[in-house]
């Protein structure tokens, strides 16, 4: 919903403008761009990224083994297995609608989701060579400066591997 409102306002100073996160629904066509880039976001957004935050690996231990002797629960290994089946869905979505980016040639609310995405998955150990739409993607990203400037490796608070 935040991302319609911010492309609403970006709508109303500029009339003109195509750049928009969420697809406009101006055409049978850009109304099935919108909704795929819509349906691939919100996959990522609630069906993958929050598993892999240290409190629901948390919560998943205590609620596995409350009594609090949760060292043989796989909490990394849940977390795992969650981001390579949203991923595999992921990729299922992306092969249906993908051109240069994820949803078309022009960058959405999906690669904006997938690239932090596919981050996160390498820092879980993932292997990625599964899901080649994604990586193809990723790579037609990587060109762009907007996006090579938001990596969270390029943040100034960036710990990286040594």
């Amino acid at each position: 919903a935040i991302v319609d409102f911010l492309d609403g306002l970006a709508l109303a100073s500029d009339p003109h403008s195509s750049k928009c996160l969420v697809p406009r629904a101006d055409s049978p066509e850009g109304a099935l761009r919108r909704a795929k880039a819509l349906e691939i976001a919100e996959l990522i957004n609630s069906g993958i990224q929050p598993h892999q935050n240290l409190s629901t690996m948390k919560t998943i231990k205590v609620a596995l083994d409350p009594a609090g002797g949760a060292a043989d629960v796989d909490g990394k290994g849940y977390v795992v297995a969650k981001i390579r089946a949203g991923l595999q869905a992921c990729e299922k979505l992306v092969a249906t609608s993908a051109g240069l980016f994820a949803v078309g040639n022009e960058v959405s609310i999906a690669d904006v989701c997938i690239i932090p995405q596919l981050y996160g998955a390498r820092r879980f150990g993932i292997d990625l060579s599964t899901y080649p739409m994604l990586l193809r993607v990723e790579k037609a990203c990587e060109g762009l400066e907007c996006f090579r400037s938001a990596h969270a490796d390029a943040q100034a608070d960036a710990e990286l591997a040594q």
